[in-house]
C-alpha cells in the first residue's frame, strides 16, 4: 500500500512543476510583448527626434527673423530634450525587462528585428516618414503583429 502512494505523490508533484513552468513561460511571453511595445515606442520617438533635428537645421538656414528664430529654436531644443528623456526612460525599462526575460537580446537587436519586420510587412516609405498622419483611420483596426 505504501508503494502505491509514493508514485502518486511524485506524479502530483510533476504536475505542479509543469504548471509552474507553464505560468513562468506565460509571464515571460507577457514581458516580451511589453518589451516589444516599448521598442516600438522608442522607434517612434527616435523618428520624431530626427524630424525635430531636421527642422532645426532648416530653420537655421532660412531667413527667419532673429527673434522668431530664437523662440522657435528654444522650443525645438526643449522638445528634443523631452524626447531624449523619454527615450532614456524607455531604454531603462527595456533593459530591465530583458534582464528578467534573459533571452540575450539587446535593445539594438530588438530594434533591428522591429525594423526588419516592419520593412517586410510594409515596404512603403511613407510608414517611416510620417506621411500617414493625415490619413483617415479605418473602422476596424488592423491586429498588432509581433516581430520575430
Amino acid at each position: 500500500m505504501i508503494f502505491l502512494l509514493f508514485p502518486r505523490a511524485i506524479f502530483a508533484n510533476d504536475i505542479s512543476i509543469v504548471a509552474v513552468a507553464q505560468e513562468m513561460q506565460q509571464q515571460k511571453a507577457q514581458l516580451a510583448k511589453q518589451r516589444e511595445d516599448y521598442v516600438r515606442k522608442v522607434s517612434v520617438l527616435r523618428h520624431e527626434l530626427d524630424q525635430l533635428r531636421m527642422q532645426k537645421q532648416e530653420l537655421v538656414g532660412d531667413g527667419t527673423s532673429d527673434r522668431d528664430l530664437g523662440n522657435i529654436l528654444r522650443e525645438n531644443d526643449k522638445l528634443q530634450e523631452e524626447i531624449q528623456g523619454k527615450m532614456k526612460a524607455i531604454h531603462n525599462v527595456i533593459e530591465m525587462l530583458s534582464s528578467i526575460i534573459k533571452d540575450g537580446r539587446t535593445v539594438s537587436d530588438l530594434e533591428s528585428s522591429l525594423m526588419a519586420f516592419e520593412t517586410s510587412k510594409s515596404p512603403s516609405p511613407s510608414k517611416f516618414h510620417g506621411d500617414n498622419h493625415n490619413k483617415p483611420k479605418s473602422q476596424s483596426p488592423e491586429p498588432k503583429k509581433r516581430f520575430p
